[in-house]
């Protein structure tokens, strides 16, 4: 229970920063690899 609230809130920071971020193809980029991971622990944390 408390990982998938984790995950809830860690999907909400991911949307927010992409949302930050559209259209600077600078910042996409310096934060391509981190919105993977995070993408990546918020699949695990919501799915199990």
């Amino acid at each position: 229970m408390i990982l998938r609230k984790l995950g809830t809130y860690l999907g909400r920071v991911i949307r927010d920063i992409g949302r930050k971020i559209e259209g600077d193809g600078g910042l996409e980029a310096a934060f391509a690899k981190l919105l993977l991971l995070a993408r990546r622990v918020r699949e695990r944390a919501c799915s199990g």
